[in-house]
């Protein structure tokens, strides 16, 4: 109990959570409002031919203006892309994840999708 408490108050990296270059692209899903989600560059530097794909799909369903390898994206530093996600009701247990890439990172970026608003 004593070592949770220590952790209050205070920015602690999830275990899921890879550190990320400080050079590097880097992403942040927000829900707007309902079906509609916003992905963010949070990195310093423009990600070229961002690609989304299902990542952990548990009851996702992927919806419109999702960036293809067909149709890929850019996105500037702190620029976003609006999609559509719909997510069918589980337990819970497990969000739902996309794998963002993008030219700049050689392995794919994780972000869980955040419940609708």
């Amino acid at each position: 109990m004593a070592s949770r408490a220590k952790n209050i108050g205070r920015r602690v990296r999830s275990r899921r959570e890879e550190p990320t270059d400080n050079h590097a692209p880097a992403f942040r899903l927000e829900n707007v409002s309902g079906l509609v989600y916003r992905l963010v560059n949070t990195g310093p530097v423009p990600a070229n031919e961002v690609v989304i794909e299902p990542g952990e799909a548990t009851g996702l369903r992927l919806g419109r203006h999702l960036p293809t390898a067909e149709k890929p994206i850019d996105l500037g530093p702190n620029e976003e892309h609006r999609l559509i996600l719909a997510i069918a009701p589980s337990n819970g247990s497990v969000r739902p994840s996309l794998r963002i890439h993008c030219a700049e990172l050689g392995e794919a970026y994780s972000v869980r999708v955040p419940p609708p608003a």
